[in-house]
């Protein structure tokens, strides 16, 4: 375990005296514990703010419980539990988190059509940015639902034009056999840089479809 500093020390004082009944303050608490790799006490202090109703709590308890080093399917499955009852009380990053699980199917049964409402929660609330919108056309790729995938991808292109991007939509074409948009889009990927991983997909694709 990472020592304990001085000004941890201080910090972790002065918020033990108000701990009882404070959800904000057993939050920070926990947050000093995890940063001193001090889990059991991070989880003590995570139980008391939930009891609280403290929404923060519930997704920092999945949180740890994620990164624990042994994963079982209990535990994969309170995580998933845990994500959940956050997303449901609007907590944004356990909304993307669980509907990562329903994608692989840890803890909870795959579920990509109620992943792609997990997202798309998202997007209503913080709007049809560039992030947001990559997490989704994730999902839909998952989905094989290639005809979306591809419209999000180019909404995201038109938000910020990537030479990444443009390969995932060339290869995406690829994948549904439209020639004319493949070459188009694996050019504007070449002409902007795109990554030595994407060119030499992007070589192999012009190549067979040069044959």
């Amino acid at each position: 375990p990472i020592p304990c500093v001085p000004w941890q020390s201080q910090t972790s004082g002065q918020y033990q005296r108000r701990v009882h009944g404070n959800a904000q303050a057993c939050v920070i608490l926990a947050t000093i514990h995890m940063t001193m790799e001090e889990f059991s006490e991070a989880h003590m202090f995570l139980d008391e703010a939930i009891k609280l109703n403290c929404v923060e709590a519930v997704h920092l308890k999945g949180f740890l419980l994620q990164r624990k080093a042994e994963q079982t399917r209990d535990t994969m499955k309170q995580t998933a539990e845990l994500f959940k009852i956050a997303m449901e009380a609007g907590h944004e990053e356990a909304t993307w988190q669980y509907a990562n699980l329903l994608e692989t199917g840890r803890g909870v049964e795959q579920n990509l059509e109620e992943a792609f409402e997990c997202h798309c929660k998202l997007i209503k609330k913080l709007g049809r940015t560039n992030e947001v919108l990559l997490r989704t056309t994730n999902c839909l790729q998952l989905a094989n639902r290639i005809d979306e995938s591809i419209d999000m991808y180019r909404e995201c292109y038109d938000l910020d034009p990537s030479a990444d991007t443009a390969a995932l939509i060339a290869m995406l074409y690829n994948e549904s056999q439209d020639t004319l948009n493949t070459k188009f889009w694996a050019k504007r990927a070449v002409d902007g840089g795109v990554q030595y991983d994407a060119l030499n997909i992007l070589k192999n694709i012009v190549y067979k479809l040069a044959r």
